[in-house]
């Protein structure tokens, strides 16, 4: 692999990474602030403006991650290299189940239901919605870990890329580091 593509996909990479998993690390960490300060159901509106931001990162990530990996695999054939595609494949497919299918159920029942002011009609509803709510966690969790996974994968990847050559050069141990002056 050229060092100008390689440089290229691994720019994008780190770049995909740090908006989607730190997108998503960044609200797990500031989703709970507007609860502590605001009743629940205006924390709930202001996490739900919030999503939509983050989904915006998400997406940005995945385009930059997707062409990543499309300037890593064009000439490496190895099922390894198939790896990183076949993680980025679950990543979307969690993406799409929990930003497109579960919040707007989520919101739909937030929208219909006060959390300040329960009331006996509405526990089912809220029920429902704390079990989405349960599932939705669980699966940008999985993102996340995945996510991760994804990066020390690949970096792997990239790091045996750069030390098969020098290997081979050297009649098969990798060179010693060079040392600095």
């Amino acid at each position: 692999m050229q060092r100008g593509r390689l440089f290229a996909a691994m720019l994008t990479f780190y770049a995909g990474v740090m908006l989607w998993v730190g997108g998503l690390m960044t609200f797990a960490v500031v989703a709970g602030i507007p609860f502590e300060v605001l009743s629940r159901d205006t924390a709930g509106v202001v996490n739900r403006l919030m999503l939509g931001r983050l989904h915006i990162l998400e997406v940005a990530g995945a385009v930059l991650l997707g062409v990543s990996l499309w300037l890593s695999n064009v000439r490496i054939r190895g099922w390894r290299w198939r790896i990183g595609p076949v993680m980025l494949i679950v990543m979307l497919t969690l993406f799409g189940i929990y930003a497109g299918l579960l919040e707007p159920m989520m919101g739909a029942i937030a929208r219909a239901v006060s959390f300040d002011t329960p009331t006996a009609e509405t526990a089912a509803a809220i029920a429902r919605f704390e079990g989405y709510h349960r599932l939705h966690s669980l699966l940008v969790g999985a993102t996340g870990v995945i996510g991760l996974a994804l990066l020390c994968w690949q970096t792997w990847l990239w790091v045996r890329l750069v030390e098969i050559p020098v290997a081979a050069a050297s009649g098969g141990q990798a060179a010693p580091p060079q040392q600095e002056s």
